[in-house]
């Protein structure tokens, strides 16, 4: 980072009982460093690869856990402790890395997608993003089994051989998807061609009903854009109104920001990214904003030898 160095203390946050983290923050950034505002807890959760904020829920937060574990999604207060949980229906949690949230272009609901992105040995050559419409009406009954949902498959292969993966990001601006690959020493940027999510999107809407069958769903070639001067991307997020946009690897986070409408994610990330605090966690894979505009992110650990999984906040500092 450029620029001096300043110190910032955060004391409280959000009401609750907060532990600040102290650490260096660059007088360029837009946010500050972390206050601790919770552990994850409730539920087994100790593997947490992927983070997004709740539309129905405000204030809470949904999270997945990586391969080896049930295919559940869990719904958790501001303070990381679990409420709800439910288990998505005919699929199974082969790699679950990242979970983004879009609203439905055409039914206009809110929607979770769960990207079954990871392969780190390159030997899977589909790739799967599971849809569910995110649960209303809640039921926080964590001691029984977790509730079925039903979810829609969107399927896809690499242009240029297999591919680990780690990030999944909807752009609202234009209701794109983008995976952002993780091992290369210059991470590659992939986007699902927008008439295969249209045409899914649309049999969907019309009656085509749910389809969690991954050997015969439709499967897309993704498109290559560019690489990224980085390795090791394992989350990403893009803020509620498309502004902002978030990129983490294990030992730094990147922001982009949008001031033109009309320039495409593509585009915007030829620029080069402004690293942000982050204070590298235990095999940390999750990052994510809140919903509301102008919010700061979240960032948890996925490794479940920690001592604990500290859900860490990084308030904003300017605009």
């Amino acid at each position: 980072m450029t620029g001096a160095v300043i110190f910032i203390l955060i004391l409280n946050l959000w009401g609750c009982d907060a532990k600040p983290v102290i650490d260096s923050v660059a007088v360029d950034s837009v946010f500050s460093s972390p206050v601790r505002i919770g552990t994850l807890t409730g539920a087994d959760m100790t593997e947490a690869s992927g983070i997004v904020a709740s539309v129905q829920h405000p204030g809470m937060w949904w999270i997945i856990n990586d391969s080896g574990h049930a295919p559940i999604i869990f719904l958790v207060d501001s303070t990381g402790r679990a409420a709800a949980h439910y288990r998505i229906d005919g699929v199974t949690n082969r790699d679950w890395e990242d979970l983004s949230m879009r609203i439905h272009p055409v039914t206009r609901k809110a929607e979770l997608l769960i990207a079954e992105i990871g392969d780190n040995r390159a030997v899977y050559g589909v790739k799967h993003i599971y849809a569910v419409d995110e649960p209303s009406n809640i039921q926080f009954n964590l001691a029984a089994d977790p509730e079925p949902i039903p979810a829609r498959v969107y399927s896809f292969v690499y242009p240029d051989g297999d591919r680990d993966a780690e990030t999944l990001m909807v752009d609202p601006m234009d209701h794109s998807w983008y995976i952002v690959s993780k091992r290369e020493e210059e991470v590659r940027l992939y986007q699902f061609n927008p008439d295969y999510i249209e045409r899914m999107d649309l049999a969907y809407s019309q009656g085509a009903g749910h389809s969690s069958n991954v050997e015969t769903s439709t499967v897309d070639t993704l498109r290559f854009h560019l690489t990224l001067p980085f390795t090791g991307a394992t989350a990403g997020d893009i803020s509620f109104d498309g502004s902002e946009i978030l990129i983490k690897s294990y030992i730094q986070v990147f922001y982009w920001r949008r001031d033109n409408n009309s320039i495409s994610l593509p585009n915007l990330l030829t620029q080069e990214g402004r690293p942000q605090p982050y204070i590298p966690e235990t095999q940390g894979e999750s990052i994510a904003f809140g919903r509301k505009s102008h919010s700061g992110y979240i960032t948890v650990s996925e490794k479940s030898s920690a001592s604990d999984q500290p859900f860490l906040y990084y308030p904003r500092l300017k605009d």
